[in-house]
């Protein structure tokens, strides 16, 4: 009896182990098997997006984000949304990847990118003061939000924006431009006219059309 008893209690005892062992690799290979296909649902839906296929690259970064929740995936269906002029459902989805990384300056700059694109240069302005907050030295929220403020009649505000790019950039054609425009509307015509002539030294394209009109 004893001895049946001691065989009984280990065979019960090692099925419980194999079988907790084998229920254990089971969910191993189920997660990583999931984390798969949410990648390669994410390289489709950013080849669809490519391809300029929207509707079809949103099913797929939906699918993706099902499966495992990430920037990528949240961008690229932004994107997608943003190119079907559906701005309200791409801001959603920058509200979750900011969600997910509240220290990343680019994604506050795009978000503003979106929110100026769609008719809202305060909102967007707020957006680039939070990406400049994280990033002092990020050039492209400086230009973005000199743009959003040139929109918004803020022309010394733009003016300072556009010269802080300049610092960094000095030959950088679209902030010189931008200071140009901003300089003859601050009525800044001998400024305004030294920044054309130096796009045309640039062999910016527009420069000689911009000095006719402003400069003769």
């Amino acid at each position: 009896m004893i001895i049946s008893y001691l065989y009984n209690f280990i065979f019960f005892n090692v099925f419980r182990i194999i079988f907790i062992l084998g229920v254990n690799l089971w969910l191993t290979h189920s997660l990583v098997a999931q984390t798969q296909s949410a990648d390669n649902y994410l390289r489709q839906g950013q080849e669809k997006l490519q391809n300029e296929e929207y509707k079809r690259a949103i099913i797929d970064f939906t699918i993706s984000l099902e499966i495992e929740v990430s920037i990528e995936a949240y961008l690229g269906r932004a994107s997608a949304k943003r190119m079907l002029d559906d701005f309200a459902g791409a801001m959603e989805d920058y509200n979750s990847a900011i969600e997910l990384d509240k220290k990343n300056p680019i994604l506050y700059n795009n978000r503003g990118n979106l929110k100026d694109e769609a008719g809202k240069p305060a909102e967007a302005i707020l957006d680039y003061d939070q990406a400049l907050r994280l990033d002092s030295l990020y050039q492209n929220a400086y230009y973005n939000r000199a743009i959003a403020k040139y929109n918004m009649q803020d022309f010394a505000g733009a003016k300072n924006d556009f010269e802080k790019v300049l610092q960094t950039q000095a030959d950088d054609q679209d902030a010189l431009l931008g200071l140009a425009l901003t300089e003859n509307k601050l009525n800044n015509k001998s400024k305004a006219c030294a920044y054309f002539v130096r796009l045309s030294q640039l062999g910016f394209r527009d420069a000689e059309d911009y000095l006719q009109k402003y400069c003769q």
